[in-house]
């Protein structure tokens, strides 16, 4: 790829988050949010932290991020997997 074409593509997602960014802020603030939570080792804590700086990002939007796309592809992996399974529970004729 050229520097144009990878520096095009850098300013066409920093603009697309960063609207996404401000317009999520403001959604969340709005919304009645759960608290999830969970314990950690300081090793884990500081990559969390230094992935983030790198980034650019809170940790709050980096987990979320990370845990719907977990999320994500725990269904589709789960679907897939048991998607020749036979209804036991259902009406048979």
């Amino acid at each position: 790829m050229s520097e144009l074409h990878n520096y095009l593509t850098y300013k066409s997602l920093a603009a697309r988050y960063e609207t996404h960014d401000a317009l999520a802020d403001t959604v969340h603030d709005k919304l009645e949010l759960a608290n999830v939570c969970f314990k950690v080792t300081d090793d884990f804590k500081q990559n969390l932290d230094r992935i983030c700086t790198n980034l650019g990002c809170s940790r709050r939007e980096f987990l979320t991020r990370a845990t719907v796309y977990a999320m994500e592809q725990a269904d589709r992996i789960y679907e897939s997997a048991t998607a020749d399974l036979v209804d036991l529970g259902g009406d048979q004729e």
